[in-house]
């Protein structure tokens, strides 16, 4: 009998034994779950964007938005698009994730936006809105939105 048959039967002895013991057989370990702390998530739009969120796990396992970025083109009511700038927000204590699902809304004077989507250990994807007051160049008042825009991320 060639050594490798030897070492097979072997192992196989020794996982008998192992079941015979314990009267079951050894399984894997489940991937443990996010620990505690800051996860960046980024990532990119539908729109060539970027995105990059910031959640936060708290010890009870709780999630919440700690902040979030988006560089993405913005289109003006009177046609303009403006595409150089990036737009972000934090928050304490931050609006809390149901699960793992989040649907964030903010209504102010000059911004307002929706974030839609649900973070996983390592990816995360969803869609967002984003409006905010400017001005014409002859001073008009006007506003400027990125409409839905689908994303994606990853940490």
């Amino acid at each position: 009998m060639p050594p490798s048959w030897t070492l097979v039967r072997l192992s196989l002895a020794v996982v008998a034994a192992s079941v015979a013991m314990t009267g079951t057989a050894a399984t894997a370990t489940p991937t443990p779950a996010v620990p505690a702390g800051f996860h960046n998530y980024s990532g990119s739009t539908s729109t060539d964007g970027q995105v990059q969120f910031q959640i936060v796990r708290k010890k009870t396992g709780h999630l919440k938005l700690a902040g979030w970025f988006i560089f993405a083109p913005l289109t003006c009511d009177d046609g303009t698009v403006v595409s150089d700038q990036a737009y972000g927000y934090g928050f304490t204590p931050g609006p809390k994730l149901a699960g793992r699902r989040l649907d964030h809304t903010a209504d102010g004077l000059s911004v307002e936006y929706r974030i839609v989507g649900t973070f996983r250990n390592h990816t995360a994807s969803g869609w967002l809105t984003l409006r905010v007051a400017a001005f014409t160049a002859g001073g008009t008042p006007q506003s400027c939105s990125t409409g839905q825009v689908d994303w994606t991320a990853t940490t």
